[in-house]
């Protein structure tokens, strides 16, 4: 015969959200049309007489101009690079010019680097962007007219083939590594989280690419926002006609025109995996993507200059705790609250706010009342379901002095069976001298069978015990074939002063998630 229990979960206290992080490294006011930089970019960027800001990089170094932005969680390097220059074809004549490049690669003299501010006026969008092509490398190639290299004569009266730039650009299989020069980011979290970037794809048709730093390789991102020449039409306020404006496209609208313009219909093959919406025309918007704790992760577009305007980082929720399969109840504290299954603790007396006690690292229950006065001061344990023969009992806990050995516990069953330590010391301590950790009990509960409710107090006064932990398993795996586990749901269960679960119409002192109201 199967035996099917269900486990129904219970927060108590409600696990905190850590908050979104938000950068903005430029914005624009709707009104004036001023644009705005942030303290990082303004640091390097020259201030001009009328109060503005320039655009060449003052910061520069074998990188190129690099700018770090931080926020709790996330760092971000924007590293600006640089293209050869162009200069004359003969001293004092700018009419002709070459790129300033050997045949070997060299390059003679770059460019200024730049961070230049843009703005989409009409949607109140703008982006910093820098220069130069994020690529693996750089060479040189002839300049061909007709299959005759171009040639320019310098002031010497030589004649020299003209050059240009050659850059290896990233490979999506990893084989040439991150790019090493031009402008690309790097994001670095130190907890998991979602980020979204503000960015301006210059040119459309070039790949965008989000890459694992350790690896090389590309991860999956969404984009969305907007797409030049994707409008629709809308009544302004006040207006009798309609206008064409530029549309917001959701991650789902961009992926499908990208699918309809590189997505093989017959066999699904992607042509363009990397290429925004169907590329032909800017995309600026969000691109929003997953981050692991302590990796490192370039943004960039191939061949073109990636715009940026911030960031906005959610943090991952923290990992719930890992509860038994053939656990009845369970409560266990962590660094932002504690999560209880399967039943309720609730404090009585002198324990009253000794229930999700924050204490050091972690919330815990507190345990600073004695067996002598169990009938009205005690941590009552109420499970959903009553106790069985072959039932255990788990508890993770420590003592908070180092030379008082009082500090065992107490539980009284609803059947009126004890478990008492009595003089026994089975805790550690946790001084901070210590430092110490919490260890584990465990309690057979055969006599018990049939409670639903532990009362738990202290052997005898004097050192208060921390539970971290409380684990009631049902006893082996005999005759549990199947067990039905429901998602942890916020439950204002009611009881009275008793232990017992009542109603919303019980009227005198009543207890919900622990704490104490008095109901009319």
């Amino acid at each position: 015969m199967k035996k099917i229990f269900t486990l129904i979960a219970v927060a108590l206290v409600t696990m905190s959200v850590n908050a979104q992080e938000k950068y903005v490294a430029i914005e624009r006011n709707a009104e004036t049309g001023a644009l705005t930089l942030s303290d990082e970019f303004k640091a390097v960027l020259p201030l001009n007489e009328d109060g503005s800001y320039g655009d060449v990089a003052t910061n520069k170094d074998e990188r190129g101009s690099v700018v770090v932005m931080k926020t709790a969680s996330v760092t971000v390097e924007a590293v600006g690079g640089s293209v050869p220059a162009d200069v004359p074809d003969v001293a004092g004549d700018n009419t002709a010019t070459h790129v300033d490049i050997n045949a070997d690669g060299t390059v003679n003299s770059w460019s200024e680097i730049k961070w230049q501010q843009k703005n989409q006026g009409d949607i109140n969008w703008a982006w910093i962007q820098g220069t130069g092509n994020p690529a693996a490398k750089i060479e040189a190639e002839a300049i061909m007219t007709d299959d005759v290299p171009a040639t320019y004569v310098d002031e010497n009266g030589v004649e020299h083939t003209k050059y240009r730039p050659l850059y290896t650009f990233y490979k999506p299989d990893g084989s040439l590594g991150v790019p090493e020069m031009g402008l690309y980011y790097k994001f670095t979290a130190t907890t998991a989280g979602t980020i979204k970037i503000g960015t301006w794809v210059n040119k459309g048709n070039r790949r965008t690419y989000v890459v694992d730093a350790a690896t090389a390789l590309p991860i999956a991102y969404k984009a969305e926002g907007y797409i030049n020449g994707q409008n629709h039409k809308i009544l302004p306020e006040g207006a009798t006609d309609s206008v064409s404006v530029k549309k917001y496209l959701s991650s789902e609208e961009i992926d499908s025109i990208h699918k309809a313009a590189k997505v093989n219909a017959e066999t699904g093959e992607d042509s363009e995996p990397y290429i925004i919406g169907a590329g032909n025309q800017p995309f600026f918007g969000y691109i929003t993507f997953e981050m692991e704790a302590g990796k490192t992760y370039y943004v960039f577009c191939e061949s073109t200059q990636l715009g940026f305007n911030g960031w906005e980082f959610t943090p991952a929720p923290a990992a719930g705790p890992e509860i038994p399969a053939n656990a009845i109840y369970f409560w266990e504290g962590g660094a932002d609250g504690a999560t209880e299954v399967g039943g309720v603790a609730t404090a009585h007396g002198a324990a009253d706010g000794r229930i999700n006690y924050a204490n050091g690292d972690y919330y815990t229950l507190s345990i600073n009342t004695k067996k002598a006065n169990i009938e009205t001061d005690y941590i009552l344990i109420t499970i959903d379901q009553a106790l069985e023969a072959d039932d255990e009992i788990a508890i993770t806990g420590y003592r908070n002095k180092d030379t008082d050995a009082n500090g065992t516990l107490y539980m009284l069953f609803e059947n009126g069976y004890e478990i008492d330590e009595g003089d026994n010391m089975v805790w550690n301590n946790t001084h901070p001298d210590l430092g110490q950790q919490p260890n584990t009990n465990t309690y057979k509960v055969a006599e018990g069978a049939g409670s639903k409710t532990i009362k738990i107090s202290r052997s005898k006064a004097s050192t208060n015990v921390f539970i971290t932990k409380f684990v009631i398993t049902r006893g082996g795996a005999s005759g549990i074939e199947n067990v039905e586990v429901v998602t942890p749901v916020k439950k204002n269960a009611i009881y009275n002063l008793s232990g017992q679960k009542v109603d919303a119409s019980y009227k005198g002192i009543i207890i919900v998630n622990g704490k104490k109201f008095f109901n009319k």
